[in-house]
């Protein structure tokens, strides 16, 4: 039952990460990965050091886009497996120009039409000289 259910959370992974990256980061062993941090949306810091040895998936998302409706199936893919210690960022960008002015609109949006509680980093560049550095 438990392998069933590690295969599923893997192939949704797959499919929500296919499905709504804009991006591909840069692959790289799992403790090179483990070393990232992120402003949060919420205040402080998101570091993914917390999910070391855990699955977590790190989601280039935007307000304004065609896959927009991702966030409440990522909302639930976190609901549903964030007390087996899954991990999940999503991280804002508007390199593509899809997303809001501003973190506190991005914020509100999520909050008032997706009811998003997952971790959330500030608007960050995906793509270019100044992209965060998960992505490069």
């Amino acid at each position: 039952m438990i392998r069933k259910h590690t295969l599923f959370l893997w192939a949704t992974i797959f499919v929500i990460a296919s499905a709504s990256a804009a991006v591909t980061p840069r692959l790289g062993h799992a403790s090179e990965l483990a070393t990232y941090s992120f402003p949060s949306i919420y205040g402080g810091r998101i570091d993914t050091r917390q999910w070391q040895g855990k699955p977590y998936l790190v989601v280039n998302t935007a307000s304004q886009c065609a896959f927009t409706k991702q966030y409440a199936d990522l909302q639930k893919l976190y609901d549903t497996y964030r007390d087996a210690g899954f991990g999940m960022i999503a991280v804002p960008s508007d390199d593509f120009n899809q997303e809001f002015d501003s973190n506190a609109e991005v914020k509100s949006f999520c909050a008032l039409n997706y009811d998003i509680d997952m971790p959330m980093s500030e608007t960050l560049a995906v793509t270019g000289a100044q992209a965060h550095p998960f992505f490069m």
